[in-house]
């Protein structure tokens, strides 16, 4: 059993890698179990609310490799499983969730289906669930003219926890300048509204549209009528060229 460090991802006070204790392990027998126990060394300081983490176990022992169907690779079967605990040090004193909307930015990796991702965070010990999360882009300036729009409901956020909340570009043009993001997330006992202006670069929207498959015929297109046009124009100027010499 080993822990993972979670620092980069949670905004918690206190880690499960700073309350329990080093890395077991253990070595088992066909179908033997065993009971393994694990001391909480807990803060000086108390706090509030929830930490949130989980036991992870490994087998250290790989499985056999499989051959795959692309030549020359295989893989390893490895198991793996992870059990989730809360820990409270308070049955009766509870923190609240507080969201926050911390930036916007365009996704980088899956550029087959690109999306504008705001970044929510909630940086208390608490979760919040059965979340409805409405999120609209306008250009700014324009607020009645909805350009995208992303609704889900029942999702849930961890304590300390933060994630990017796609709004899915689909095969729209992308131009480039300043855009506005309203969202709204909300459940039966909080209600959250955010307003926050981000700006597409030109370079932004142009590696975007370069992958919008609706478009491409677009500039195919575009390319065979600038051909022809030049063509047109280099006939035209070829034989107005000729005329005159003939006169001359």
């Amino acid at each position: 059993m080993n822990r993972h460090d979670l620092d980069v991802l949670s905004t918690a006070p206190y880690q499960f890698n700073q309350i329990f204790g080093d890395v077991q392990r253990i070595t088992l027998k066909p179908n033997e179990t065993k009971q393994v126990t694990f001391t909480a060394q807990m803060p000086v300081k108390a706090y509030s609310g929830i930490l949130e983490g989980a036991f992870y176990f490994e087998d250290l022992v790989a499985g056999q490799a499989q051959a795959t169907n692309q030549a020359g690779f295989s893989i390893k079967n490895k198991f793996a499983m992870g059990i989730g605990v809360i820990l409270r040090e308070s049955a009766t004193v509870h923190a609240q969730p507080k969201l926050q909307l911390q930036k916007i930015k365009l996704s980088q990796n899956n550029q087959s289906n690109p999306a504008i991702l705001a970044q929510l965070m909630n940086d208390q010990p608490a979760t919040i669930g059965q979340l409805t999360i409405d999120a609209i882009v306008t250009k700014k300036g324009q607020p009645n003219k909805v350009l995208f729009r992303q609704k889900q409901t029942n999702r849930s956020m961890a304590a300390n926890s933060h994630f990017n909340y796609q709004i899915p570009v689909g095969d729209q043009w992308l131009n480039p300048g300043q855009y506005r993001v309203h969202l709204v997330a909300s459940n039966s006992q909080y209600r959250w509204t955010f307003n926050q202006n981000f700006t597409i670069s030109l370079k932004q929207a142009t590696q975007i549209n370069r992958h919008n498959q609706r478009f491409n015929w677009f500039w195919w297109l575009l390319l065979a009528i600038v051909i022809v046009v030049l063509l047109l124009g280099l006939t035209y100027y070829l034989g107005t060229r000729k005329r005159v010499k003939k006169e001359h």
